[in-house]
């Protein structure tokens, strides 16, 4: 294990299942687009609503932590109650959680 992924597991206890993008049983997802979660749901099928884009942000990450700022993307995990939890994370976060790649260097 690395700095990186100890971060990771220690931002994201209690969550199961991590996993990055849009989802339409989110409420957070269907706010920021205006749209209900049926027609986020349709969208994201047939391809009207866009992959999340992601946005500037000094907010930290919620995954590993880090607290530079950078482009934040929409992921989502699932608490004990198997209730939906979403995340805003960065970019070395994605990459990880979508490919499984650590960042060659990382900053905390």
């Amino acid at each position: 294990m690395s700095a990186f992924t100890d971060a990771i597991e220690a931002n994201t206890v209690g969550l199961e299942d991590v996993y990055v993008g849009q989802t339409s049983c989110c409420p957070t997802c269907c706010d920021a687009l205006g749209v209900t979660e049926e027609e986020m749901e349709a969208g994201l099928e047939d391809g009207s609503i866009c992959e999340d884009e992601g946005g500037f942000s000094w907010h930290h990450c919620d995954c590993c932590g880090s607290s530079l700022g950078g482009n934040r993307y929409a992921a989502h995990g699932f608490d004990k109650n198997k209730e939906v939890v979403h995340l805003e994370i960065c970019e070395d976060c994605l990459i990880f959680l979508a490919n499984g790649d650590e960042p060659e260097k990382w900053e905390g």
